[in-house]
């Protein structure tokens, strides 16, 4: 439904109730620890100085630098529009695209690649959002979301040590690319996200059609052997984005993670909002792959990524916590107030995003949709809301109206062959008899 910009709407949807916040605090969680990226980047670098010096000269080139360290544009705007042109004519390729619902695909720069380093990707290390932007990425159906920093780009070398030690250590089957934090040979004196880009080792993988595709082949046995590996996966890193398009398969049937960012897993020192647990980063991974597993053909697979999701589903308490909280009745007033803090910081955010597009254009509207899914008998809700502009909404409706008309020409096409199909039936079946 489309709703007038409200606030209250907005924070109704996507701040959780104090209670929850303070039933929050006596669950057993594990929470990995913020970074300092100034310091930690350095430690992360390619030890190939040959490959480093080709990735400097390349993204050195005439604009590539600002392209890759302003902030990641999510939207088909003519900013993004001058920037794919700037790549392209760099030798550059794009490698990701996003979709209107019009059904075109535009490009995004998240990704790119280039013919002088042929093995190897580079990933912007750019902030996820301009300033006073704000990103809800996951929701599960207990509306459980989670909030990225606004430094993932960078935070996913960090996340990718994380992944090689947990493979490492609980002998998980799944491969992981080399990714490695390289400086810009003129890199910003202050902002991190200006300083470094990311290199990350091409894998040879099918592409998500074909890898869909791979696991539907697969015998019942194969499919739950899968299921049960890339589920241990995501339990024990605490991976949230969890897909298809994330996880891939190489030609020899292995399982691959081709994306590393921490989605809120991991965050900056400083960032607004502290990191997720692992545990609740491990029930919005399963559920986003659920959601992925909706297609023919992989039931069994989706059966046990249920039967995981819905056993990470029981929270477990902390015993150690309700028994402290017994003898020391001050602990529960303290949660109870960093629960408080927490709503706070989060409102406060909305209200500084909601009023920043506001101040720029009155007509802005928010769109809050609830998406529907049955997945094996079972009814998953979700939701999503963002503020768009007054031009989005125009562009917006006009690329719908325009959607629905080709949508229509289809159908008379349709119906027109369908009469021809039966007049040409009829005149053989008269020249027969």
């Amino acid at each position: 439904m489309t709703l007038n910009c409200s606030l209250f709407e907005i924070k109704k949807h996507m701040v959780p109730p104090i209670w929850d916040y303070f039933k929050s605090f006596y669950y057993s969680k594990t929470l990995v620890e913020p970074v300092d990226l100034k310091q930690v980047l350095p430690t992360l670098g390619c030890p190939d100085d040959a490959i480093v010096q080709i990735a400097q000269n390349i993204t050195s080139l005439p604009g590539v630098q600002q392209v890759l360290g302003e902030p990641i544009i999510y939207m088909n705007t003519e900013e993004s529009k001058k920037k794919s042109e700037i790549l392209k004519k760099n030798g550059f390729q794009i490698l990701n695209c996003r979709q209107h619902k019009n059904g075109s695909f535009y490009d995004h720069i998240g990704v790119i690649e280039h013919p002088d380093l042929p093995n190897w990707l580079i990933k912007a290390g750019a902030l996820r959002t301009p300033e006073n932007a704000f990103v809800h990425v996951f929701e599960d159906d207990q509306n459980e979301d989670n909030f990225p920093s606004p430094h993932e780009s960078l935070l996913r070398v960090v996340m990718n040590q994380r992944m090689r030690k947990i493979i490492k250590d609980y002998q998980i089957d799944v491969i992981i690319p080399d990714e490695f934090a390289v400086p810009f040979r003129n890199p910003h004196t202050s902002d991190i996200s200006q300083s470094y880009f990311v290199l990350s080792q091409k894998l040879n993988l099918f592409d998500r059609q074909n890898a869909v595709a791979f696991l539907r082949g697969q015998s019942n046995e194969n499919q739950l052997r899968y299921a049960k590996t890339i589920c241990n996966f995501i339990k024990k890193v605490g991976f949230a984005d969890a897909n298809f398009d994330n996880f891939g398969f190489t030609m020899d049937g292995k399982v691959a993670v081709v994306d590393t960012e921490p989605m809120g897993l991991i965050k900056e020192v400083g960032d607004i909002d502290k990191c997720e647990g692992v545990e609740k980063c491990a029930r919005l991974g399963l559920y986003s792959m659920l959601l992925a597993s909706k297609d023919p053909g992989l039931e069994v697979f989706a059966e046990e990524v249920r039967r995981n999701y819905q056993v990470c589903l029981r929270n477990v308490f902390s015993i150690k916590k309700i028994a402290a909280s017994i003898f020391c009745p001050l602990l529960p007033l303290a949660f109870f107030v960093m629960s408080l803090i927490s709503r706070i910081k989060i409102s406060k955010l909305l209200d500084s995003f909601y009023s920043a597009h506001l101040k720029r254009d009155l007509n802005a509207v928010c769109y809050l949709k609830e998406y529907h899914r049955l997945i094996n008998g079972v009814l998953f809700s979700n939701y999503g809301t963002r503020l768009m502009s007054g031009e989005e909404v125009r562009t917006q409706k006009e690329q719908e109206q325009e959607f629905k008309n080709k949508q229509l020409e289809l159908e008379i096409k349709k119906r027109e062959m369908e009469i021809q199909a039966m007049a040409e039936a009829a005149a053989r079946s008269a020249s027969t008899g």
